[in-house]
């Protein structure tokens, strides 16, 4: 989930729940959507994604990243041929346009995206957070066994905490998360 300046809630609903069979199935695909924060309807705005799953603005709100996690559709079923990757879409007002290829081949799949204030992007993947430039050119990656996902904290907005399935890192960086 992210929310724009405009109050916008931007949110992706992939079907794990269901999946993993503790969550009824739902009427709607696995998509991108936008809550509008005046009428309180939601539009579907990226229908593309195998497993949508993560987003994060650009600094400026110009560029929606959105992590495709296709690869695993449930406990035992991971296929490295199945997405895992990261679109970047121009955002236009309540839509997306301009889709394209970000980043392909995760290692494992993404799951959590952020981006800080320089507008370098975060994903997480099986092998730690990889970091990229805002083309999409790997700059390095945090290392640690299988990162779920995180945020940015810390009274400086400095420090990325990082899940796993068992455990939580801190990462002190030199950046501030958007």
């Amino acid at each position: 989930m992210a929310v724009a300046a405009d109050g916008a809630i931007w949110f992706t609903d992939p079907s794990y729940g269901v999946l993993q069979g503790f969550r009824p199935r739902s009427v709607a695909a696995d998509r991108v959507w936008r809550l509008d924060p005046e009428t309180g309807e939601a539009a579907i705005v990226a229908e593309s994604l195998d497993k949508p799953n993560g987003l994060a603005f650009s600094p400026d709100e110009s560029t929606l990243y959105v992590g495709d996690s296709g690869a695993i559709h449930g406990p035992g079923d991971y296929d490295p041929d199945r997405p895992r990757r990261v679109l970047a879409f121009d955002v236009a007002g309540d839509r997306l346009t301009g889709e394209r290829l970000f980043a392909d081949e995760i290692p494992g799949f993404p799951d959590g995206l952020k981006v800080d204030g320089d507008g370098r992007v975060y994903v997480s993947s099986a092998d730690g957070v990889l970091v990229y430039d805002s083309d999409g050119a790997p700059l390095g990656e945090i290392e640690l066994p299988g990162a779920v996902n995180f945020t940015f904290g810390g009274p400086a907005r400095n420090v990325l905490y990082i899940t796993r399935d068992d455990s939580v890192w801190a990462a002190h960086l030199l950046v501030k998360g958007a």
